[in-house]
């Protein structure tokens, strides 16, 4: 049998991301998130049946950011902005 070039030895250990680098990356990746999911639903249509279902889920699921954006006028102003980035 041949080996496979991309196969990883047995003897190497494996490298594996350590938590810390796994939440710095989700609380990087979580709020940007919202933007491309906002585009989502504008590209449904809000009224179609897959975007109201996507439009609830989503509620939910940014339900923090939302929160903070009540809180913070300079954060409302940023996050309808980056927003309307991906809804044209």
């Amino acid at each position: 049998m041949s080996e496979e070039p991309n196969q990883v030895e047995d003897n190497q250990p494996r490298r594996r991301l350590s938590p810390v680098a796994v939440m710095v990356v989700l609380l990087v990746l979580y709020p940007l998130s919202i933007g491309p999911a906002a585009g989502l639903i504008a590209w449904l249509g809000e009224t179609s049946p897959a975007g109201k279902r996507l439009d609830g889920i989503l509620t939910v699921v940014y339900l923090p950011i939302v929160w903070i954006a009540k809180k913070s006028p300079i954060f409302i102003g940023w996050l309808t902005t980056y927003m309307g980035w991906f809804m044209r």
